[in-house]
């Protein structure tokens, strides 16, 4: 599976098409042929396209590449960790002003990291 594929995977999902298969061939096809760090990744993006393997289809809306963007930062407890600080706007309960914060960070982490996505 290639970058191309989990494209595919998207616009497949986002026709509501799910895939009765999928196969994943990773390396030269010998037994003892480790699975490298890449091959992990495709397999997990791909993954988890399909139906059931999050528990809830929902998980992976905002996910990057689904909006055709990367995703935005993730934050957990505790509020801070190793000196970083959960930012305000997502403890202050005003879900428009997360969901705002949510895309100008989404779109700025793009612009960023991956700018051929934006052009």
């Amino acid at each position: 599976m290639v970058a191309e594929d989990v494209d595919f995977m998207w616009r497949l999902k986002k026709l509501g098409r799910k895939p009765e298969k999928c196969v994943f061939y990773c390396g030269d096809g010998r037994v003892d042929d480790p699975v490298t760090e890449e091959e992990r990744r495709q397999i997990d993006a791909v993954a988890r396209l399909l139906p059931g393997v999050l528990g809830d289809d929902e998980s992976s809306r905002d996910e990057s590449f689904s909006h055709g963007l990367l995703e935005y930062p993730q934050w957990t407890r505790p509020a801070e960790f190793r000196g970083l600080k959960v930012p305000d706007v997502l403890v202050s309960g005003n879900h428009a002003e997360i969901e705002k914060w949510r895309r100008e960070q989404s779109q700025s982490r793009t612009k960023e990291q991956r700018p051929d996505l934006l052009g």
